[in-house]
């Protein structure tokens, strides 16, 4: 019991007490996290309770060791607790470390301070504090009367204290789909792991900046702060997520960045991640007006579709039906489906006018990696599909075939073609068989 409370003689009580405090943050939390190699300014502080004194005056039985005989001795003045209570942090001597490194003892604070370099992981740090202070008491039963005795007492504890070294590591980022227009086309996940996972940030933001510069050396623009998840687990990574809509400008460049604890000082950055813009969009006159603008968008989720007639005329003339004209569908060189052409003049060739024009845009058309793909997915024996209204076996990009019952296309950037911008712009699309439900009807997709 503290104090000794219930003895009317007991000496003076005195109390060592050692504590650590972390940094704080202008709203009052907590900084026990920075980046590996980064330093925090931690500090502990020592201190002693000490109880006051008073006199009072009582006989103490005093043996002798030599022989053994008991004597009584009158004291006029032995110090005693008076049972209140005080703190003190002067002392004779003091001395603290942190995790083996001598800490600096500042009057403002009366505590010792250290700037502690931040390993990656969980930092467990000792802390070993010592402090000297004089303590007087009464001392008896050595020599004829009592006196008082003056010694210098040491006390010591260890505590530790945890620091986190945090990283962030992103997942890869897949490329962002965007229209022509620059809006994103669905939402767009970004997961990341907070390292050490023990480690609980007190606010995390995903930040989406346009980058002047070069990876090396950039110049951001922030457009964009996301409020994100602040901790992960290894089958939970934690998310940020750009929303559907989001607008980009499709030949800018722009980056993310996960930052923890924002504003505080000891900020926690991700490294800078580039953000690939994809768009490979189709469009086609879908509102009827003879041209292929963003008014034809609002189409595309409420609309019907687009239709496409079944080729089944002859604009040559040449006594070959167009859905199998045009290409060499005989596979025999010389005769009249090599080519649509004047009848009078085989060196003109003549516009298929049953094609139907669709819309190819390839965004940003700067990239040269990655690839490409047009595809039917469903109804692929309906349709054919060419780069030219003026058919002829080089403009055929794919039609049905028994040995392909999924046509499509491939553009390999930096092999086929250099990069997006030399995909072809304008596709054609031809009829070749009639839909007979709404669950028949082709899917071309990008």
């Amino acid at each position: 019991m503290f104090g000794l409370c219930n003895e009317d003689y007991s000496a003076p009580d005195i109390r060592f007490s050692m504590s650590y405090t972390y940094p704080v943050d202008q709203t009052g939390r907590s900084i026990n996290a920075a980046s590996p190699s980064s330093k925090i300014g931690i500090q502990a502080r020592m201190s002693f309770l000490r109880e006051g004194i008073q006199y009072k005056a009582r006989s103490i039985s005093c043996r002798s060791p030599q022989t053994g005989q008991i004597t009584t001795q009158s004291c006029e003045k032995e110090i005693v607790g008076n049972k209140e209570f005080y703190v003190t942090t002067t002392f004779n001597e003091s001395s603290m470390t942190f995790a083996g490194g001598a800490g600096t003892y500042s009057t403002d604070t009366e505590a010792f301070q250290y700037d502690y370099l931040v390993k990656p992981g969980i930092n467990l740090i000792d802390i070993v504090g010592e402090a000297k202070i004089d303590y007087t008491q009464t001392k008896y039963c050595d020599g004829p009367s009592c006196y008082e005795i003056t010694r210098e007492i040491t006390k010591g504890d260890t505590l530790t204290m945890t620091l986190y070294g945090v990283t962030i590591e992103h997942e890869p980022l897949k490329p962002v789909v965007i229209n022509e227009q620059g809006f994103l086309k669905d939402d767009y996940q970004i997961a990341y792991q907070i390292l050490p996972l023990e480690y609980h940030a007190g606010s995390a933001y995903l930040i989406v900046s346009e980058n002047t510069g070069t990876l090396d050396a950039p110049l951001l623009e922030p457009m964009r702060y996301i409020e994100t998840e602040t901790s992960s687990t290894p089958t939970a990574p934690a998310t940020g997520t750009l929303a559907r809509g989001f607008k980009f400008e499709p030949n800018k460049k722009y980056v993310i960045e996960t930052v923890l604890n924002p504003g505080t000082g000891h900020e926690i950055k991700s490294d800078i991640i580039p953000l690939t813009l994809v768009c490979a969009e189709l469009d086609a006159d879908l509102n009827n007006d003879q041209q292929i603008t963003e008014d034809d968008d609002p189409m595309e989720t409420i609309g019907l579709g687009l239709v496409v007639p079944l080729n089944l005329d002859d604009d040559d003339g040449d006594g070959v039906v167009d859905n199998i004209d045009g290409y060499d569908a005989d596979g025999k060189a010389g005769n009249e489906d090599d080519l649509i052409a004047d009848t009078n003049d085989s060196t003109i060739n003549v516009f298929d006018d049953d094609l139907v024009p669709i819309k190819l845009t390839g965004l940003p058309t700067t990239l040269t990696e990655g690839k490409v793909v047009l595809e039917v997915i469903q109804g692929q024996e309906q349709i054919r599909v060419w780069t030219d209204f003026e058919k002829d076996k080089s403009s055929v990009l794919f039609h049905p075939r028994n040995d392909a019952p999924n046509p499509k296309k491939e553009w390999v950037l930096g092999e086929d073609i250099a990069n997006i911008s030399e995909l072809p712009k304008m596709l054609f699309i031809e009829g070749l068989q009639i839909a007979e439900t709404d669950e028949d009807n082709v899917i071309l997709v990008t």
